[in-house]
């Protein structure tokens, strides 16, 4: 059965979501104290935790414990907590966590955010064609005839380094990474700057674009126009 990890010290709460993920099919794996869990995110049947930043005595004791969590797991995770915080929503978000919610009056509503969050990331990995490999044991990431060389911080176009700066690097793995997707300026700062800031109040757009602009022309030079970077007006920029 697929399982929930759920870490809470409410107990009505905790009952709540025990009794709706019950009725959705899920087995709900229940905690009080972080150090428990690490022992069981590699299980397969693992698909989703739940996560009560109340649990710890501040906020920034949990937000450090679930960025690496979040390292480790790769499914959806949602934090909870009781009343809402503007800044804990933004730190939660930058820190890749797939939702927020606050003054929970019933378990439904986290259950059925966790179904939709592994439909789509069903949905993005059984999408993956020949065309976009990842082999995690060779530290490679294949596309079309792009090779992303992690491990020498290296984009080869065939056989060719295409000498990317490390920005750019960071920029087109990121993109190989979503390819067909239409990823917003914010999102792809967030992706590929982000780590630099543990905060900030404001995205800047002309840092993306320039760093597009550079990367686009690269690209151009290529043969057969194999890759581009489409301006999506009103929304963002698309790799394909």
């Amino acid at each position: 059965m697929n399982t929930i990890l759920l870490l809470t010290n409410h107990l009505k709460l905790a009952m709540k979501i025990n009794a709706a993920g019950n009725n959705r099919g899920f087995f709900i794996n229940n905690f009080t104290n972080i150090s428990d869990i690490d022992s069981y995110l590699n299980n397969s049947k693992i698909v989703g935790i739940v996560w009560d930043l109340e649990v710890t005595k501040t906020f920034k004791d949990s937000l450090k414990a679930l960025k690496a969590v979040r390292k480790s797991f790769g499914g959806p995770i949602i934090a909870i907590e009781k009343k809402h915080n503007l800044e804990h929503e933004q730190a939660i978000f930058e820190s890749h966590i797939d939702d927020y919610m606050f003054d929970l009056t019933e378990g439904l509503g986290v259950i059925l955010r966790i179904e939709q969050r592994n439909w789509v990331y069903n949905r993005l990995n059984n999408s993956d064609t020949n065309e976009t490999k990842i082999s995690k044991q060779n530290n490679l990431i294949k596309y079309k005839n792009f090779t992303v060389d992690l491990k020498h911080f290296q984009v080869k176009y065939y056989d060719e380094n295409m000498k990317l700066t490390p920005k750019e690097f960071y920029l087109m793995n990121y993109l190989i990474r979503h390819s067909g997707m239409v990823l917003s300026r914010e999102k792809i700062y967030n992706g590929v700057w982000g780590s630099e800031q543990d905060e900030f109040s404001y995205i800047s757009s002309r840092i993306v674009d320039m760093h597009v602009s550079h990367l686009r022309d690269k690209l151009k030079n290529l043969a057969n126009d194999e890759a581009k970077i489409k301006t999506i007006r009103g929304f963002g920029y698309q790799f394909e």
